[in-house]
């Protein structure tokens, strides 16, 4: 008896510890299978928007808006015109699809999208576009830029890829941290026009759709 019971023990640890095992696997939920990427074969640039403002904007300022608006035009398609799965759409294009629709600048950037069959929209508001006021190495008044854009996806309709840009330029003593950004700009003040190709390059860089 005192033999059995000696190797009855043994038998029962490994016994219960095969039970548990066995519940633990059943409690164990499949791991999900990894969601498939968007697959983009087509995308729509649309013209650079001023944002909207409840406050509105005084002439001086609206001109230099529409001058930003402009410049990140001019610097999308040099940055994109090599992209085969992408067009531009001009602002005399886009407000003939418009014709009576009326919306905010997402819905109508997914109404222009399904208009033209397109699988993304890009939308670029600018809220900030202010020139440098003096030379390379003195001035009155920095560069400063304000922008955010968003790639939808028409059929969802969902953002697949949104960046803010928002700098004013700034001493290199007022941000010691930022001197490798002042070398690169040869310790210069640099023009609005400067400042918003880099920080379009910035942020459309960490959009895969759009550097494939």
């Amino acid at each position: 008896m005192k033999r059995l019971a000696r190797f009855s023990i043994p038998i029962a640890i490994f016994l219960a510890a095969f039970f548990l095992a066995s519940c633990s696997a059943k409690k164990q939920q499949p791991a999900e299978e990894a969601k498939a990427p968007v697959v983009i074969a087509s995308i729509v640039v649309l013209p650079a928007e001023i944002e909207r403002s409840d406050k509105g904007y005084d002439y001086a300022t609206t001109r230099q808006l529409e001058t930003g608006a402009a410049t990140i035009n001019t610097i999308l398609q040099e940055m994109l015109t090599d992209k085969k799965s992408i067009m531009f759409l001009t602002e005399n294009q886009k407000e003939s699809l418009l014709s009576d629709f009326n919306g905010n600048p997402q819905a109508t950037a997914l109404y222009l999208g399904q208009q033209l069959g397109v699988d993304a929209v890009m939308l670029t508001l600018v809220s900030r576009y202010t020139e440098r006021d003096g030379g390379d190495y003195s001035i009155n008044q920095p560069a400063s830029v304000s922008f955010k854009y968003q790639l939808i996806h028409v059929p969802t309709g969902k953002a697949l890829c949104m960046g803010v840009f928002d700098e004013t330029q700034q001493t290199l003593l007022s941000n010691l941290f930022s001197f490798s950004k002042a070398s690169s700009r040869g310790f210069k003040w640099i023009k609005a026009e400067q400042l918003t190709r880099e920080g379009l390059k910035e942020k459309l860089n960490d959009c895969q759709y759009l550097t494939e």
